[in-house]
């Protein structure tokens, strides 16, 4: 039985709906580790979190519509880790301030759907990093947060 390709009408989250209908079809394994990195380029579509935000909630609940009863108690949590993504994604080019107050949305979003998402340390980097972009200028903004990234990874 097949699965069909990707679907179209799912904006940059249409890989996750197809490993999603391939996991229903068949056995999958699961890596600690990172197999798949996404080349981010600014002003293509990878850049366009708004459009992602709308591809990843369609994915989500296009497979809960589906999902045994069981499984329904994690789509807050698969919409808290989401816009987690969401938020870290709005802050990683740090362009303008409007991206900082953009991830503290997303943040909220998150934190409402699944707060145990959001330990000390993480909720620490990501307030201080959204702090820094909403309230300082540009291109000070974008020179600490790379020394931010250097610092912490």
């Amino acid at each position: 039985m097949g699965i069909g390709g990707f679907d179209e009408d799912i904006y940059g989250a249409d890989d996750w709906d197809l490993f999603i209908r391939l996991a229903k079809q068949a056995p999958v394994a699961v890596s600690p580790h990172h197999e798949v990195y996404y080349r981010i380029v600014k002003g293509s579509g990878s850049a366009q979190v708004e459009k992602i935000e709308q591809g990843c909630l369609k994915v989500v609940n296009k497979a809960f519509k589906i999902a045994p009863l069981e499984l329904q108690p994690l789509q807050n949590k698969s919409l808290g880790i989401v816009y987690q993504y969401l938020c870290f994604r709005t802050l990683e080019e740090a362009a303008q301030q409007s991206s900082g107050l953009q991830a503290i949305r997303y943040f909220n979003k998150s934190y409402r759907c699944s707060p145990e998402l959001w330990g000390f340390p993480t909720l620490s980097k990501f307030f201080l990093r959204a702090f820094i972009i909403a309230l300082l200028p540009p291109k000070l903004s974008r020179v600490i947060t790379i020394k931010m990234r250097q610092c912490f990874s």
